[in-house]
């Protein structure tokens, strides 16, 4: 039976972007699991701004692009890093569509590898374009009352469940938070019953 595994996360979150790359896709490939994305926005106080120059937020960070290197991944951290909000409602309107994870993985890389703005409506547009989804339609999904709601509701979950940093992935009864290597993610599954692939 197909183990769901829950990740918390959100677009612009480099240790998110990283993990994404370098794990999930290899545990989807080698386990019998459905990951069920749960937006979780960064930092929902802040406004969205530029970063000046080379005086990029994370590029000084040594233990992420340590991180990115031991997992394969090339990061380049965008100039800009907006608020998370509406894409994150978008995303759970893609949810009810059935296209969530198309969304995601848009919006995932229009981000970090197309300089996609996620506060703009062209390029929200342009990504639920992709991911199957009427573009106008899942623009007024970004205001909608409802599907904010629903993104207020995951913070409130997370933080319930003891999510302190994101990524974040829960299987079964069992919580493992922050980033992760690949072993330490398949343990999780191990312990959750999760089946390899033959």
């Amino acid at each position: 039976m197909t183990l769901t595994v829950r990740l918390y996360a959100d677009f612009i979150c480099p240790f998110c972007f990283v993990f994404e790359q370098g794990v999930v896709d290899k545990l989807l490939r080698d386990f019998d699991v459905r990951i069920d994305r749960r937006g979780v926005e960064l930092d929902p106080e802040a406004p969205g701004f530029n970063l000046p120059g080379r005086l990029h937020l994370f590029d000084q960070d040594y233990h992420l692009r340590a991180y990115a290197r031991v997992l394969g991944v090339d990061l380049q951290v965008p100039r800009h890093r907006p608020r998370t909000q509406r894409a994150l409602a978008i995303a759970e309107f893609a949810r009810d569509w059935g296209t969530l994870e198309l969304f995601w993985r848009s919006a995932m890389i229009g981000y970090w590898r197309e300089a996609k703005d996620l506060e703009h409506d062209p390029d929200l547009a342009a990504m639920a374009l992709q991911s199957g989804m009427n573009p106008e339609t899942a623009l007024l999904a970004s205001r909608d009352v409802d599907y904010l709601g629903r993104v207020e509701t995951m913070r409130r979950e997370a933080a319930q469940l003891g999510v302190v940093e994101i990524p974040s992935l829960v299987a079964g009864d069992e919580l493992i938070v922050g980033c992760r290597t690949y072993d330490q993610a398949t343990e999780l599954l191990r312990r959750a019953g999760a089946n390899r692939r033959a």
